[in-house]
């Protein structure tokens, strides 16, 4: 709660249900990031918004869910265990 104002469960993980939530909550996209395991419904819709996406593989994944990576997008992070998200999101904010 202490890192949050507002979090929200959504029936429809796309770009547009992400739209609305940002528009809602007064962020731009480009302040915006999204920690998931999935690529294909937590990381490329709010990558196609502007915002960040930082994927946390899992060992099992959906087969709906599968896509690839996508290479050369410098707003696409991917760590190995939530251990090492506070240490990249302080590196996203010094960034700019």
């Amino acid at each position: 709660a202490d890192f949050f104002a507002h979090t929200e469960v959504v029936a429809e993980k796309n770009g547009s249900t992400y739209a609305r939530v940002l528009a809602r909550s007064r962020i731009r996209a480009e302040r915006f990031i999204m920690v998931g395991n999935s690529i294909r419904s937590d990381i490329l819709p709010v990558l196609d918004l502007g915002g960040v996406g930082i994927h946390v593989p899992y060992q099992t994944t959906w087969v709906h869910e599968r896509a690839d990576r996508p290479e050369g997008n410098d707003r696409f992070h991917q760590i190995e265990s939530l251990t090492a998200l506070p240490d990249l999101v302080e590196r996203i904010g010094r960034s700019g």
